[in-house]
């Protein structure tokens, strides 16, 4: 007989369904050991790669915290040093604790919004929409010194060498002491247009502006080295990779130019559409379109590889790891497709995937509509999904195997489950909880979830359930399948001993 005091229940309105015994051990969720991994600049670094620490999830999770605001949240935040740091469209930027969601200070832009910062040697630096740009301890907040621009906004700047470059909404483009905030030199464009964000290779700034000239600009002088024009009516940041630049302008070309002398290597043209700005691997460049078709030709000749179309839109420029390529198509699909041959290797069509970036960490692929799937990056298959408050995503960072993500008005940290538990001396790995699990004593009390689809994978049924807003799947290998109850709300209640 199960001792109503040991008992793990399942229950449906109407149903009957089993009760099993599960032992003290019951999961709770995963907190970061370490917080040393660090997302210093958005997108992770200066060419805006996506780069991000890990260990990915790649189990049933949790909501470990939310920290929610008035206001929305402008863009991904970064961490350093166990720190997030977020921005709102209220001209407020945020420092929180990354374990706790605590938040550890604030800077209140009086002048309008302040753009997404950049922390170096324990200074964040971070400009604003009432052309200031400040520069505060990261730790406490404290103003070490700020500096304005004569011409509206500034942008959160590059920094190298002790150097901060930033470009003002006006058309200039900066050069600022980290140390001190003093104006070294300003450069502005002769074609009247925008100077924009630059980057930086062996001493060379390459910036574009909104007049469709790349500048190449000494760092050290602020002097033009020379400029590149394009036929149309813009061009945008390029790359640069072995002493090549590659920019595609607004007309849909895509264009390799020598980086030290700024003469066109080749072209990249398409009647069909515009080509988005694309990525060089291995000697190889990868690059989407609005029309459906990725492109892979020589980075060094232009010569076509392969092409590869999509079967509903428009295709991302993707991202690769390992030799396979991941990318997105406007009619939602999400696509691998090997990077040697063009092949694809398998395609998900699970929810509507995102047109945008995506990340792979450890192996889990992460892709966002209105919900945030996790992907098994080798099969396709989904491990878990978590949907949003208000539908709104964007790209996620994770660091030291917490996920921190959010929509409009709130800030995610999501974990994994630790330990496993046992039912009917069965193991149901990274099974479900939820942040009411007190440690030490292992209580779960009246967690509402849902039971959803069901599927066979390698001989054992698996179960999609969710719990507060986590969807994920659990393996029931020994439980028959005919006694769980179908899909529709069920309880979880553990009743301690």
């Amino acid at each position: 007989m199960i001792s109503r005091r040991n008992a793990l229940k399942l229950g449906a309105a109407g149903l009957t369904s089993p009760t099993l015994s599960v032992p003290l051990s019951l999961p709770v969720a995963a907190t970061a050991q370490d917080q040393s991994g660090n997302v210093p600049l958005f997108r992770g670094n200066t060419a805006r790669a996506d780069e991000t620490s890990g260990p990915s999830l790649d189990r049933p999770i949790v909501v470990l915290w939310r920290f929610t605001w008035e206001s929305s949240i402008l863009s991904p935040p970064i961490m350093v040093n166990g720190i997030l740091y977020a921005i709102s469209d209220g001209g407020t930027l945020y420092a929180i604790e990354a374990n706790s969601g605590t938040e550890q200070w604030r800077l209140e832009s009086y002048d309008g919004s302040i753009d997404t910062p950049i922390v170096v040697d324990g200074i964040l630096y971070a400009g604003s929409e009432g052309g200031i740009l400040y520069a505060v301890d990261a730790n406490s907040g404290t103003e070490r010194w700020r500096f304005t621009s004569d011409d509206g906004w500034i942008l959160t700047p590059i920094m190298v060498d002790g150097i901060l470059y930033a470009r003002s909404d006006g058309g200039n483009l900066y050069a600022i002491s980290a140390d001190s905030g003093m104006e070294q030199w300003r450069f502005t464009s002769s074609d009247d247009g925008r100077i924009h964000t630059p980057i930086m290779v062996d001493g060379i700034l390459y910036a574009i502006s909104d007049g469709a000239t790349l500048y190449a600009i000494d760092a050290n002088s602020g002097t033009e080295r020379w400029r590149f024009t394009s036929d149309s009516s813009s061009i945008y940041t390029p790359i640069a990779v072995d002493g090549i630049l590659y920019a595609k302008n607004s007309a849909g070309t895509l264009y390799a130019i020598d980086a030290n002398s700024g003469t066109e290597r080749w072209h990249l043209e398409s009647d069909e559409g515009s080509i988005y700005a694309p990525i060089v691997v291995d000697g190889i460049l990868y690059a989407g379109s609005n029309y459906g078709t990725l492109h892979a030709v020589s980075a060094d000749s232009g010569t076509e590889r392969w092409r590869f179309i999509s079967d509903d839109g428009g295709i991302d420029t993707p991202i690769t790891i390992d030799g396979i390529l991941y990318t997105g198509s406007i009619g939602g699909t999400l696509y691998a497709i090997s990077a040697d041959s063009g092949r694809e290797q398998w395609r998900s069509t699970s929810g509507n995937h995102s047109f945008g970036t995506l990340i792979v960490v450890d192996g889990i692929l992460y892709s966002r509509s209105g919900t945030l799937y996790a992907i098994d990056a080798n099969s396709g298959t989904e491990r878990w999904r978590f949907t949003y408050d208000d539908g709104w995503t964007n790209t996620p960072i994770v660091v030291n195997g917490i996920l921190y993500t959010f929509d409009r008005g709130t800030l995610y940290a999501i974990g994994n489950l630790d330990d496993t538990i046992l039912i009917n001396d069965v193991t149901l790995r990274g099974a479900p909880s939820s942040t009411a699990v007190e440690r030490g004593n292992a209580k779960i009390g009246n967690i509402v979830s849902n039971v959803g689809s069901r599927e066979e994978r390698e001989g054992q049924t698996w179960v999609e359930v969710t719990i507060n807003d986590v969807t994920g799947w659990i393996p029931l290998d020994a439980i028959d399948p005919a006694t769980l109850p179908p899909e529709g709300e069920i309880e979880y209640v553990y009743i301690p001993e």
